[in-house]
Parts: structure tokens; C-alpha cells; sequence
């Protein structure tokens, strides 16, 4: 769809006059300047010699355009030679802007020896341009001779970008819809719509033919069918980055789909795909997950398929620093031919990072009972590691020197992190419960608690 916009660029004010060019500028309606109209023999050829210096508003067939703002070869607008316009579309705000009108004599290298300027652009002239709020208006200057004359793009002039609804599911298929901001009582205007992704155009599923729609008769909305996003879903994973540290939990990650789900098994929505986990590295002594293989599964209040990891770090107490690792995906898998699920086939999913934490020197929790167990039975265990244990290894390696267990109100401490040896620490609310012993092994490496 060509779409004009504005574009984010600095203009230069306008050096001529421009006070009243909206209200009194000149129409200029020969529907030959279109970029379209190919000059013959037998045509009758445009020349704007009689175009005094002043203000001109194209208005053809009585629809405001613009002049085109790309590169026009010879022989078209109705002409030989013709002026297309190198500048800027400005805001109403802007007032008048200065840009370049560009005579065009032809692609022979030898026309920029006899003209000079650029390849299209041989004789550059100025141009001023007025947005009117609605329609744009030139300061022109008469050409010198014939056969020479201003373009016009016979386009419709949109002030608003086209608006790209949320998809939603229509009888199990996945639809975009799109809205054209433009009056829809012109039933005249016809409007072609082309989709892209990352700027490029979308094939038809199954093709390499470009998705062009056509709308007319006042239509101003199209659809796109989900089935042709194939090979084109986005790839961003989010967070993208993910830290766990070797004294903490798991970390979770959620891949979530962006749009609904409109995949239909039986008469339950059901998401027929799944994704494969893989290393692109060694980390299996760093980190760990809680499978390799991910089904995705609806969900009933978000209507997405979603797919949760769980990555937990491994507890080696190696002092190691800090680990970087990457989490790769392969390609998603499914066997479902249904248009709302193939758009996923073969899909591949960006990495993720994960940063392992080297277990902190100190007090850590080692475990600590679930918020739903706490009633059957109220545990923590807190441990000191201490990085002094073998001296010999050059301190590589950190051991746990204390520990303390604690269950509701009772509280056992066994702590060799000073050098003091079976030191027990009762609790400080009560008695421990009757038949609670301490024992050690032969070495005084082993402590038993028994209760």
C-alpha cells in the first residue's frame, strides 16, 4: 500500500513567501501528470512554460495528491522530461519547507557532462512545500523549455498510519485485520495493501507470490490469514537473560505465545506442539533443568499456549566465579495439520542466557519446608560454608563448617567454623523433646542428630 508519512527528518523554512499559499494557491488538475501516464508520439505532451513563480495544489479527477518523491524515468507524467520532488513531507506545523525539484533526462552517462547534478536528478531547482492539514501545496517556478513538466502521484494522500487490530479467532483460524484511515465514501479510490514482515513482503503460504490485496468500493478494511505467518513468528524469548545463584531456587522460564490460540481438538482448545531443549555448551555441572522436552498447554484465561522451565544451579561449593551459559532451542515440533497450529512448525526460538552465581562464602538456606507443608512439619536448615577448609587447595574449594536445623520451636547448632569442636546449641524457648541425641563418628566428621 503506498503510504506517504511523515518522516523524521529535519527541513529547511521555506526562503520565498508563503503567507496565504494554503488559501489562494492554483489547482493544477491534468490527470496526464500522473507517474503512470507514458508519453507517446501521438500524445499530447505536458509543458510548464507557462507556469508563472507561485503556490499550485494537484488536484486531478478532484482528489488532492502529491508530487512523487522518488525517481521518475523519462517519458512519463505526460512529458519527456519530468520533475519529481526530493525533499520531505513537513507537518502542518512546520509552515513552509524548502526541498529540490529534480529534471530527469535519462540514465545516459554523457546528460551529466551536458546537464551536470546527479544521475536523476541532473537539474536540481527549488521547491517549497505546505502542509494545509489534509492537503500539500507547492511554490513552483516556470521550466525553461519543452518538453518538461511536474509530476503527480496519483495515489490518495493518507495523514494517519493504517491500524493493525489485535488477531483474533474467527471459526478456528487465526485473523489479522487491518484499517485503512482513509474516507471511506470515495468509491472511487482503490487502495492496494501489502503486508510485510520485518520490512520484507509476505508470501502466500505455500508460495514465494507476495500477499497483494486490492481494496475498492469503499472497503477499508482487510484481513490476513494467520496460516501465512509460516516460517515468520517472532523469536523473542522474554527475559532473554536469566541469573540463578547456586544458594538460591529454581528460576522459572515462560514461553508464552503472543496471540491466541485458536486450535481446536474435539471440541476443546488444545495447543498440538512442543519444544525441544538443547545445550550449546557443557553445563551440566553448573546448572540443571527439570526436563528436555516442553509441551505447550492452553490457557483458559489468556487463551495462549504457554510452556514453562524450571533451571536450578548446581551446589558444588567450588569456588569457580561466576558461569555463563546458553539455553538453545530446536525447532518447534508438532504433527497437527490444522491452519492455526502450522504457522509454529519448524519454528525456532531464540537462546537464552543464564549467569550461574558462584556459592557465596557465609550463611546460606539449605532447605526450608514449602509454605503448604509447614503444618506437617515446620523445618529449616540454615549452613555456614567456610572458604579456610583446605588450605592446601589454595582456597578453590569452600566446605560447610556449620549447621543449623530448626523445627517449630527447637533449634540445634553444630558449629566447627571457629575450631571449636561438637559444640550444641539448644534451644534458647525450650527443652528439646525427650529422647533427642547427639552423636559423632570415630573422626569427628559425622554428626547424628536423633530424635
Amino acid at each position: 500500500m503506498e503510504n506517504l508519512t511523515h518522516r523524521k527528518i529535519s527541513a529547511t523554512r521555506c526562503p520565498y513567501p508563503s503567507n496565504g499559499a494554503c488559501k489562494n494557491a492554483k489547482l493544477l488538475t491534468d490527470s496526464h501528470r500522473s507517474t503512470t501516464f507514458i508519453a507517446s508520439n501521438t500524445a499530447r505532451l505536458l509543458c510548464d512554460t507557462w507556469v508563472a513563480e507561485g503556490w499550485y495544489r494537484f488536484k486531478p479527477n478532484g482528489k488532492d495528491v502529491t508530487m512523487p518523491m522518488s525517481c521518475v524515468e523519462p517519458n512519463h507524467c505526460g512529458t519527456v522530461t519530468p520533475i519529481w520532488f526530493q525533499g520531505v513531507l513537513p507537518k502542518v506545523q512546520d509552515g513552509a519547507t524548502l526541498g529540490k525539484g529534480c529534471l530527469n533526462h535519462g540514465k545516459g552517462a554523457v546528460l551529466q557532462v551536458i546537464y551536470g547534478g546527479t544521475q536523476c536528478c541532473h537539474e536540481p531547482k527549488d521547491i517549497c512545500i505546505q502542509n494545509c492539514g489534509g492537503y500539500y501545496v507547492y511554490r513552483l517556478t516556470r521550466v525553461s523549455g519543452c518538453s518538461t513538466a511536474y509530476c503527480a502521484d496519483m495515489y490518495p494522500i493518507m495523514n494517519s498510519q493504517p491500524v493493525l487490530e489485535n488477531p483474533k479467532c474467527e471459526n478456528g483460524d487465526l485473523k489479522f485485520s487491518c484499517k485503512i484511515p482513509y474516507d471511506p465514501t470515495d468509491l472511487q479510490a482503490k487502495l492496494q495493501v501489502v503486508w510485510l514482515v520485518d520490512g520484507k513482503p509476505l508470501s502466500k503460504f505455500g508460495t514465494s507470490q507476495p500477499i497483494i490485496q486490492t481494496l475498492s468500493n469503499g472497503d477499508r478494511i482487510t484481513k490476513l490469514d494467520g496460516l501465512n505467518l509460516y516460517g515468520n513468528m517472532g523469536k523473542r524469548v522474554t527475559p532473554s537473560d536469566i541469573t540463578i545463584p547456586e544458594n538460591g531456587g529454581p528460576q522459572t522460564i515462560s514461553l508464552t505465545t503472543s496471540f491466541p490460540h485458536c486450535g481446536i481438538l474435539g471440541n476443546m482448545y488444545s495447543c498440538e506442539f512442543a519444544v525441544e531443549l538443547k545445550a550449546k555448551d557443557n553445563f551440566q555441572y553448573d546448572q540443571s533443568t527439570n526436563g528436555c522436552r516442553y509441551t505447550f498447554k492452553y490457557n483458559k484465561a489468556t487463551k495462549l499456549c504457554e510452556a514453562k522451565i524450571k533451571v536450578l544451579a548446581t551446589r558444588d561449593f567450588v569456588k569457580d566465579g561466576d558461569k555463563t551459559h546458553i539455553l538453545e532451542f530446536r525447532p518447534i515440533e508438532t504433527s497437527s495439520t490444522q491452519n492455526a497450529i502450522l504457522p509454529w512448525a519448524k519454528h525456532q526460538l531464540s537462546p537464552i542466557q543464564t549467569r550461574v552465581n558462584s556459592y557465596v562464602i557465609g550463611d546460606s538456606v539449605l532447605y526450608r519446608t514449602k509454605a503448604s507443608c509447614t503444618k506437617i512439619r515446620p523445618l529449616e536448615v540454615h549452613i555456614q560454608a567456610n572458604q579456610d577448609c583446605y588450605p592446601s587447595r589454595k582456597r578453590i574449594f569452600a566446605c560447610i563448617c556449620g549447621i543449623v536445623a530448626k523445627e517449630g520451636n527447637d533449634i540445634v547448632e553444630i558449629n566447627g567454623c571457629t575450631h571449636r569442636k561438637n559444640v550444641f546449641c539448644l534451644s534458647k524457648y525450650k527443652q528439646l523433646n525427650d529422647g533427642t541425641t547427639f552423636h559423632t563418628d570415630v573422626g569427628g566428621r559425622k554428626f547424628y542428630v536423633r530424635n
